[in-house]
Parts: C-alpha cells; structure tokens; sequence
C-alpha cells in the first residue's frame, strides 16, 4: 500500500513543484542571467538557462501525468 501511494500522491506532487520551479525559471531568466559578461557571454547563458527551465516543465509534465496514470491503475 505505500508504493501505490507515494505513486498516487507522490509522483504528481514532484511534477507540479518541477513544472512550477521550470515556470518561475523562465519568468526570471533576465534575473537569474544578470548582467555581467559580454553579450555573447550572457546570451548563451539566456539559451542555457532558458533550455534548463525547459527541461524542468516537460520533465514535470511528464512526471505529473504518469504519475496520475500510475495512480490510476494501482488504485484499480
């Protein structure tokens, strides 16, 4: 019974605050880059950072439907 419910509450409670951490990422990239460096330097920084906050989102989005599906079938 624990597995299916760390399956059930845990894995989508992990996606939501993924998704959100990814989601402020992106809102505050100009912050989080700042403004030292060249502007080459802080551009890829921007493209790293962005791609990162990216990451973060899918992989929550992902984690947050399977783990709903997970849930799902191990409550079935």
């Amino acid at each position: 019974m624990t597995g299916e419910v760390f399956t059930a509450v845990g894995l989508p409670v992990v996606g939501v605050v993924l998704f959100a951490v990814g989601w402020w990422g992106r809102r505050q990239l100009d912050v989080l880059v700042g403004t030292l460096g060249s502007p080459d330097l802080l551009e890829r920084r921007r493209q790293t950072m962005g791609r990162g906050a990216l990451a973060c989102m899918v992989g929550g989005a992902i984690l947050l439907v399977g783990g709903v599906a997970l849930g799902i079938v191990a409550i079935l």
